[in-house]
C-alpha cells in the first residue's frame, strides 16, 4: 500500500450496513510533504474543505470510496493547500478557486462492469485550507495488520506525522512514529474486529472504522 490510491470521517447511512460483504477499506485523502506521499489517518479540528459545499450529487461507484471523492493536499510555502480533487459525479462540476474540472487524473477501470472510480479532477487548485487543528498522516503501511473495513488505523503505519495547522498555516510538524511503535505493542488488535456479531456491535465497529477521530 505504498500508493494510497491503490487500495475525514465519513458517515455510512444505516441502510448501507445490511451487508458487511459490501464494505471494504477506503481510499484515504492524500498529503504530500517533503517529496513523500502520506495517507490522512486522523483529524482533530475544523475548517477542512467540504466537497458537500459544491452541491453536487457525488456517486459511489466502488465500495472502496463511499464518499465519492479523494482530496490531495500539499505543503506549499508552509501552508496546507488543496492541490487536487478527484470526484465522481454525473453532473458538471463548478469551478473551484478559478479552476475548471477536467478528465480524471487517475482512472481505474473494471472492464467487466465498465466503471471507473472518478469522473473528474480539479488539478493545480492552489486552494489554501482554512483548517485549524491537528492532522495525522501515515506512510510505510504494515501489511500484516491491514483491516478490510473503513480507514486504516494510525498504528498500521511505520511512519506517522502530526501536523499542527492554524487557519491553513502549518505551525509544527511532529514525528510520532516512535510513540506509535510503543502503542502498537499494546493496541495491535484494537478495533480490528467487532466485539461480537450482534447488530449493535457491528454498527459500532463500522462507525469506528469510518471515523478519523484519534485520541492518543
Amino acid at each position: 500500500m505504498d500508493d494510497p490510491l491503490d487500495t475525514h470521517s465519513f458517515d455510512v447511512p444505516s441502510r448501507q450496513l445490511n451487508s458487511l460483504e459490501k464494505m471494504t477499506a477506503q481510499i484515504p485523502d492524500v498529503f504530500r510533504y517533503e517529496g513523500e506521499t502520506y495517507s490522512l489517518v486522523g483529524i482533530k479540528g475544523e475548517g477542512f474543505f467540504k466537497v458537500e459545499e459544491l452541491r453536487l450529487n457525488l456517486v459511489m461507484d466502488s465500495t472502496s470510496c463511499w464518499r465519492g471523492n479523494v482530496k490531495h493536499y500539499n505543503c506549499i510555502n508552509g501552508q496546507l493547500v488543496l492541490d487536487r480533487l478527484d470526484i465522481r459525479t454525473q453532473e458538471e462540476p463548478p469551478e473551484i478557486n478559478g479552476v475548471n474540472a477536467g478528465p480524471p487524473v487517475k482512472r481505474i477501470v473494471n472492464e467487466q462492469k465498465g466503471f471507473g472510480f472518478f469522473s473528474h479532477s480539479h488539478i493545480n487548485l492552489g486552494l489554501k485550507s482554512k483548517f485549524t487543528g491537528l492532522l495525522l498522516f501515515g506512510k510505510d503501511f504494515i501489511e500484516g495488520i491491514y483491516v478490510h473495513m473503513g480507514y486504516q488505523r494510525p498504528l498500521s503505519f511505520e511512519t506517522l506525522l502530526e501536523i499542527q495547522v492554524q487557519d491553513g498555516d502549518i505551525i509544527t510538524v511532529s514525528n510520532r512514529s516512535e510513540e506509535m511503535t510503543r502503542l502498537r505493542m499494546i493496541w495491535r488488535d484494537k478495533g480490528s474486529f467487532p466485539d461480537s456479531d450482534s447488530g449493535e456491535d457491528l454498527k459500532r465497529w463500522i462507525d469506528y472504522r469510518f471515523s478519523l477521530d484519534y485520541g492518543f
